[in-house]
């Protein structure tokens, strides 16, 4: 069983008892105070969550179906509220998982009749590409990007959990370094104060670009320097280097030129966009109350027919009442 989403409730999952379940979410809510977790034999629960909520304290009851091995292992980054686990009616234990202990991930191994606690201080190399972890991140990512705008807070919680879970990836940098450079700009502005504006991050291929130019010119540069220097050169050929140097000094700063207007194209482009959707939502307001007014309207309309309706039936079967009245009278 495989399942992703933005929010889900653990017991909605938990009533399937499923043998294996790979659970990937954003917020994953515990909505009882204690929890029933029914691993079946030779089976495993795996979930991976940026936030664990609860109204109070959680509680895991852990309850395998035999004394077969089996797996419980939980991967989060926010908790508000404590987790401890019991097995089998045992003594409640405290579940070192969250911010405040280090641990990232906790893994309860239930084997020969006792429960085997382990903790992960990072993700590791989970080999993401192609999972719904990966899809997930991805989509937490542009979440966060979005968001800065409006919830700093809650970009810079998105920007953190992206980190955590690419830190140690080889095959993961475009997820980690645009998520690192999300949160450094969110940290400078919470510094700086309100009048400090976000620029959303460029991709890594835009990073790259730049940087194989810039490294380009560098080397380029540094070629025609080394002929200027040359004692041996002539007057006429020193010159020439110069010149070559010039263009490439010209080149140089065309290019950054080229790149900051196009950077301030896309963040007006971003504006404007954002102004037509306001606009859009606005309008799409403006609409549905129109529509409710309309509905208003007709529900009166509707109620004032019935009411009518209504009347008239009661006057019908008054005059009907007074015909046979008036007809059973003319026969006698």
């Amino acid at each position: 069983m495989k399942q992703r989403d933005v929010y889900l409730d653990v017991h909605d999952i938990l009533e399937v008892k499923p043998l294996a379940a790979t659970i990937v979410c954003d917020v994953l809510a515990f909505s009882q105070p204690s929890t029933t977790i029914t691993v079946r034999s030779h089976g495993y629960l795996i979930f991976f969550v940026r936030v664990i909520t609860a109204d109070g304290p959680i509680h895991l009851a852990l309850e395998p179906e035999n004394k077969s091995k089996c797996l419980f292992r939980i991967w989060a980054s926010v908790l508000d509220q404590d987790i401890t686990y019991s097995y089998s009616n045992g003594p409640a234990k405290k579940l070192d998982l969250g911010e405040s202990t280090g641990n990232l991930g906790a893994e309860l191994m239930l084997q020969d009749g006792d429960v085997h606690p382990n903790y992960y201080h990072s993700y590791g190399d989970l080999g993401l590409k192609g999972t719904d972890l990966e899809a997930s991140l991805r989509s937490q990512l542009r979440i966060a990007t979005v968001l800065s705008w409006q919830w700093p807070l809650v970009a810079a919680s998105l920007a953190s959990h992206i980190i955590s879970a690419t830190a140690d990836t080889t095959t993961n940098a475009d997820l980690n370094a645009p998520a690192l450079s999300l949160k450094q700009q969110l940290l400078a502005q919470a510094s700086t104060g309100p009048n400090v504006s976000f620029m959303p991050p460029l991709s890594l291929d835009a990073y790259m670009d730049t940087l194989q130019s810039c490294i380009t010119t560098a080397r380029d540069f540094q070629v025609q320097y080394d002929r200027f220097q040359d004692k041996e050169l002539s007057f006429e050929e020193k010159l020439a280097a110069l010149g070559v140097m010039l263009d490439q000094s010209k080149a140089a700063s065309e290019m950054h030129s080229s790149l900051r207007d196009g950077t301030l194209t896309k963040y007006k482009n971003a504006i404007h966009v954002v102004d037509q959707s306001r606009e859009q939502f606005a309008g799409d307001q403006k609409f549905l109350e129109n529509a409710q007014e309309r509905l208003k309207e007709g529900i009166e309309k509707w109620k004032e027919e019935q009411t009518l309706k209504a009347i008239v039936g009661i006057l019908t079967a008054i005059v009907g009442k007074l015909q046979r009245f008036y007809l059973f009278q003319c026969r006698d």
